[in-house]
């Protein structure tokens, strides 16, 4: 990879296991990491802080667990990931099933269990789906590919996926702070 990748990892809190890991990771191929915990600084305004780190990112990795798909939250952050910016095209995305999702043991994914937002990207082209991976090189692949299909395509979301973010049905609970964590 030729620059340092900025990585923003967008996740529900039921899966925050899984992004120490992922973390641990992509700092070993010379990521820069974010998560919005790692953001949390005592006097400074979280939302602010959350949007800079997205809008520095130059990949959005989404970890994709069970109920992914109803967070308004990882929605938000992946559209504002691929906003286009004053010095060039938003954030590659790369989606990543965890082994925790009813897809990981199929050799395809279902549309109806990733988020809305994400598949369509996949079908344009813009982002990647891929399955969890232990392997830094892989991840780093991964990275790679983005890099090149943030400058290719637009991250433009299709008519049928404007309507469905419209009517979809977020799960407020899903977005909900664990006992110990800080809400976003």
């Amino acid at each position: 990879m030729k620059n340092q990748p900025n990585v923003f990892l967008s996740y529900v809190l039921e899966d925050r296991s899984w992004t120490d890991q992922c973390a641990a990771f992509l700092r070993s191929i010379g990521a820069s990491v974010h998560t919005d915990q790692s953001l949390i600084k005592p006097g400074e305004e979280f939302q602010r802080r959350l949007q800079e780190a997205i809008l520095q990112a130059t990949h959005i990795l989404v970890l994709i667990g069970s109920r992914t798909r109803l967070s308004q939250w990882v929605d938000r952050e992946i559209e504002l990931g691929t906003e286009p910016r004053d010095d060039g095209p938003g954030a590659g995305v790369v989606g990543v099933i965890l082994p925790s999702h009813e897809d990981f043991s199929r050799p395809y994914y279902d549309p109806e269990n990733v988020p809305v937002r994400l598949h369509d990207l996949v079908q344009n082209e813009y982002a990647i789906l891929r399955k969890w991976t232990e392997s830094p090189d892989e991840l780093s692949r991964w990275l790679d590919d983005a890099e090149r299909r943030r400058y290719r395509h637009r991250p433009e979301p299709s008519l049928g996926a404007a309507v469905q973010l419209y009517r979809f049905k977020w799960d407020a609970k899903v977005d909900e702070p664990l006992p110990g964590l800080k809400p976003r």
